[in-house]
């Protein structure tokens, strides 16, 4: 119990933990193997590599990482009983990032919401869930953070913090098999490209050519294949259903897709395990059944 509370602390002051050894050897492996099949035929070119948006919902056999595993144990244990998973996942191969936060939502006027509320306000719950699938122990290419920026919408220092930070930042290095969380709000970055291939990539319009010239610094670098899977859960509330409806709208351009629909699997999976939907209200959204839940071969 007091390990699993220092990690708690350690999300409420730096905005990041990570828990070991939620996929055993065996999980690691398959759930690899499943996302780099389904990126041979599908996803798309983003930012040097491969993406899906809406991933453990468009991916089919992917969902026994809900209930096969402790990801939602883990959920429950971070977020409360009224964890909810708000529509949101990505899985990206060999993509490069700039610094970033992940919080999206807006109100209904557009207008962008408070993610800093006051001590009597709604506190701010969502959090990614991320499994990286492999070792990054050696090196750092799994996420760079500023710890504890999810606490404050400004950086301290503002344009001169922020260039501080492009040098000095802390790292997560997870093994394979872990779980890393994170705030939403956390300033994060994954792998970032020299300033060479930055204005290289400036100059052409080929996105076939841009992934080459970052496929060539990868090589240079002797940096490792990279695919990670990440989910969003939130408390129940106003923050989580307007990160969902946001999401919604950004996977489905993304995707192409008119109409959102929930994978039968997923919704059967995810109320196995007691985690809740995010209220969408009025989004289009076609209703599916419970379905059998599935599990890992």
């Amino acid at each position: 119990m007091q390990h699993v509370q220092q990690k708690l602390e350690d999300l409420e002051n730096d905005g990041i933990c990570y828990f070991e050894d939620v996929l055993d050897e065996h999980q690691i492996a398959l759930l690899r193997q499943q996302l780099l099949t389904h990126l041979e035929g599908s996803g798309r070119l983003y930012n040097g590599g491969n993406t899906q948006n809406d991933a453990i919902n468009v991916i089919d056999g992917i969902q026994w990482i809900v209930n096969k595993t402790l990801l939602a144990d883990i959920v429950r244990t971070v977020i409360g009983d009224d964890a909810q998973y708000v529509h949101h996942s990505d899985v990206l191969h060999n993509t490069f990032t700039g610094w970033h936060r992940d919080c999206l939502a807006h109100a209904n006027s557009g207008t962008p919401l408070n993610f800093w509320p006051e001590n009597d306000s709604e506190p701010y719950k969502v959090y990614k869930f991320a499994f990286y699938l492999e070792d990054h122990r050696r090196d750092k290419t799994a996420l760079k953070y500023v710890a504890g920026s999810h606490k404050s919408p400004t950086l301290r220092g503002g344009i001169l913090g922020r260039i501080y930070h492009y040098f000095v930042y802390d790292t997560m290095q997870p093994a394979p098999g872990a779980l890393v969380v994170f705030d939403q709000r956390l300033y994060h970055n994954g792998v970032t490209p020299s300033l060479l291939t930055k204005l290289l990539q400036k100059m052409v319009s080929n996105t076939e050519t841009k992934q080459k010239l970052w496929d060539f610094e990868r090589r240079i670098r002797g940096m490792q294949d990279r695919v990670f899977i990440q989910i969003a859960f939130g408390a129940s509330g106003e923050y989580s259903n307007q990160h969902a409806k946001e999401m919604i709208d950004r996977q489905q351009q993304k995707i192409g897709r008119p109409v959102y629909e929930m994978s039968e699997h997923l919704k059967a999976n995810l109320t196995a395990c007691g985690i809740g939907l995010a209220d969408l209200n009025d989004q289009p959204c076609e209703p599916v059944e419970a379905a059998e839940v599935v599990t890992a071969s």
